[in-house]
């Protein structure tokens, strides 16, 4: 079916256009790379009923389904108002109105982060934390911004290629009777 489609408000949206003519990519923020497992179910459901049954996490820690019809677009807008409010606000007190109609910028990119030192030994800083404080000064905003933030100086999370990258450091207390 020809639709006349309005790719500039689609794209704000956060749905990218497909190859195939009608089919879009939602593209789900993930704050830091981490959300809780229940939302998988989300990601699952939206993929199976409205998408083609797959979902990629993007290279920005996205997730990003594939597939969906054009005209499908506001009853997905509709289900993932839940994920918004609980992802968005709840957890990263962003500045924000939730309604039928999504995500209400694609603006700034998502925000990337490594594990940090809730696993991993090397990592300074709790990066989902940070992420976090980050997602509500960046977000909603209609500038491109990309920023990563890394637990320790070997910068998994490359923050050194992004427009705003934060490593976090140790702290070293110097003991002069031990040198």
């Amino acid at each position: 079916m020809n639709h006349d489609i309005n790719d500039k408000k689609t794209r704000l949206n956060c749905f990218r256009q497909s190859k195939v003519p009608g089919e879009f990519m939602l593209q789900m923020r993930v704050p830091g790379g981490t959300v809780n497992a229940k939302y998988l179910g989300d990601v699952q459901y939206i993929a199976e009923t409205y998408g083609n049954g797959t979902f990629h996490i993007g290279m920005r820690q996205t997730f990003s389904i594939p597939g969906i019809k054009y005209e499908n677009i506001p009853s997905v807008n509709e289900y993932i108002a839940n994920y918004l409010k609980e992802v968005e606000i709840d957890e990263c007190n962003c500045d924000m109105t939730i309604d039928e109609n999504g995500y209400p910028t694609i603006g700034a990119r998502n925000i990337m982060a490594c594990i940090g030192n809730t696993h991993c030994i090397k990592a300074n800083v709790n990066t989902k934390e940070l992420a976090n404080k980050i997602e509500n000064l960046v977000f909603p905003s209609h500038y491109h911004i990309k920023v990563s933030v890394a637990g320790c100086p070997n910068d998994c999370a490359k923050a050194h290629f992004q427009d705003f990258g934060v490593i976090g450091q140790a702290r070293m207390e110097y003991n002069p009777e031990r040198c």
